[in-house]
């Protein structure tokens, strides 16, 4: 994982897996994998998904949800990957 800013992280699933997130404290995720659905029962973790392709092909509209839940969940958590 790397940290970005105070409290915010990217970072891969991998990351997840190996509990790199516990490590950090990050009490949001936002998944924008448009091909890696699903919650997976982390514990304490607000877990949200906008998916975004790499390249062309997103729409604005879905740039802007991804910011916004992104919004969102900084509002909420002190940390978020």
């Amino acid at each position: 994982m790397i940290q970005l800013a105070g409290d915010l992280w990217v970072g891969s699933r991998d990351d997840v897996k190996d509990g790199e997130y516990t490590r950090a404290s990050i009490g949001g995720i936002l998944n924008v994998a448009p091909d890696l659905r699903g919650y997976y029962g982390w514990p304490a973790i607000e877990y949200a998904q906008v998916g975004l392709v790499d390249g062309p092909g997103n729409e604005v509209s879905d740039y802007c949800a991804a910011v916004l839940e992104l919004g969102a969940l900084i509002r909420r958590h002190e940390r978020v990957l």
